[in-house]
């Protein structure tokens, strides 16, 4: 895969991610920036034990709000995924559910 892909790629994913709750999208950038599961679990205030769950959950929702992405985009002709750059990445439409981070 080359650069620019990845870096596309690198992009979708902050983006979907400013869209998780708080606690989902921290645990990610947290394992992401390469922190040990016992200081995840500190900085997130939760049992190192519910640690492994909440970063499936996470990763859960993650894939849901890009396969969302994509399916929406996907007949548009200016899709990003389309695109070698990541600059014609649109924002996520419709209203955020607190509960679920997920948009309606």
């Amino acid at each position: 895969m080359n650069d620019e892909v990845v870096t596309a790629r690198q992009c979708e994913r902050a983006e979907a991610m400013r869209h998780l709750p708080d606690t989902y999208s921290l645990a990610l950038r947290l394992r992401d920036a390469g922190l040990d599961d016992e200081l995840i679990a500190e900085c997130l205030a939760v049992e190192q034990e519910a640690l492994g769950l909440l970063l499936q959950v996470a990763e859960a929702k993650l894939a849901a709000i890009l396969e969302a992405r994509y399916n929406e985009g996907a007949s548009s002709p200016a899709h990003p995924r389309l695109s070698i750059k990541g600059e014609a990445v649109a924002p996520i439409q419709g209203n955020r559910d607190e509960g679920t981070g997920m948009h309606s």
